[in-house]
């Protein structure tokens, strides 16, 4: 049986004291667990993987984290989000695959949920999403285009589909415009990036101007004239695309307030 319990009630405290010292705790006697394990290369890609290669307390506080991200307990998400970006960035072995595989399983919407569940499953996956970004694994070499492709995809239709989530995706989105640099394959990423949440080129959100600006910034070396052809020039903020900017910033007032 783990011998961690104790720490995961105060995950989901109100008191934000208490949910940072249960996740530092939490995460160094994990640590400590896993650094007992045999050293080895090898790389979790599958549960029966992470079993066979982390510590009994690992495997189980990785499942229990994304399980709790969906719990709507009083600081449950946020208190499991940060650990589970902790221990993620802590234990080489985790993949982007597992933890996707995992979140996907552990925050499926179904047509047989009440609506707050359902809510709870997508609260519970962006926040899964946020954690697996700001862990870092992401630009572990074990990380594929298929991951990364499922991540920007699952973003933009959260983004697109529930209102409320939108900002956080592409806040999301947009952390992870410096990990594109780190991929051999970085302008495929990018073309990727623009055709799945950019509305292949329109740009026709706030929030996807945000990204398209980032992107630009970024790498400024892409072949953007091609990329984003209904913008005009090297500055999508210049004079000469004053209009769609305006166009762009009404629509997503607009949309604020009917949302």
């Amino acid at each position: 049986m783990p011998t961690t319990l104790e720490y995961y009630w105060d995950l989901a405290s109100l008191d934000d004291g208490k949910r940072i010292s249960a996740a530092a705790q939490l995460i160094s006697t994990l640590c400590r667990f896993q650094a007992e394990m045999p050293a080895t290369d090898e790389v979790a890609t599958t549960e029966a993987d992470m079993n066979r290669i982390c510590a009994g307390d690992v495997s189980y506080a990785v499942k229990r984290l994304i399980k709790g991200l969906a719990s709507s307990r009083d600081g449950a998400r946020q208190g499991y989000s940060v650990a589970l970006a902790e221990l993620l960035g802590r234990v080489p072995c985790i993949t982007v695959k597992l933890v996707l595989d995992l979140l996907w399983q552990s925050t499926e919407a179904t047509k047989g949920m009440k609506g707050q569940e359902q809510r709870d499953m997508r609260f519970g996956r962006i926040f899964g999403l946020m954690a697996l970004v700001q862990s870092g694994i992401v630009t572990r070499a074990s990380t594929t285009a298929v991951d990364m492709r499922k991540i920007v995809m699952e973003l933009a239709a959260i983004g697109a589909k529930q209102w409320y989530l939108r900002e956080i995706a592409y806040v999301t989105l947009t952390s992870m415009v410096p990990m594109l640099g780190k991929f051999g394959i970085r302008d495929e990423l990018i073309t990727m990036f623009v055709a799945v949440a950019l509305d292949k080129g329109a740009v026709t959100t706030a929030d996807e101007l945000l990204l398209a600006l980032r992107l630009r910034r970024q790498y400024p070396g892409y072949d953007w004239h091609t990329a984003l052809g209904q913008w005009h020039g090297r500055h999508m903020l210049g004079a000469r695309n004053a209009g769609r900017v305006a166009q762009v910033l009404c629509e997503q007032t607009e949309g604020g307030a009917q949302g």
